[in-house]
């Protein structure tokens, strides 16, 4: 179930008016950090999980706020 809201919430920034590239990338490479952690979790553990989920999460919340915040300034 939560990998469906992650992914539905992915894909609706394609379709909200107000958002641009970076808040659409930080949404899917937000979507890979999620990804990660349950395939980590439930599939199977893989050398240095923790490094690629903090990046692509971090990475993610960036473009997500600075898609909000570029479109707030233009």
């Amino acid at each position: 179930m939560y990998i469906f809201v992650i992914t539905t919430m992915a894909i609706t920034t394609n379709f909200y008016q107000y958002w641009n590239i970076y808040a659409i990338v930080g949404a899917v490479l937000f979507l890979i950090s999620d990804s990660m952690i349950a395939i980590n979790q439930f599939v199977q553990p893989f050398p240095y999980a923790q490094l690629g989920i903090m990046l692509f999460y971090y990475l993610g919340q960036w473009g997500i706020a600075y898609g909000g915040c570029k479109k707030i300034k233009d």
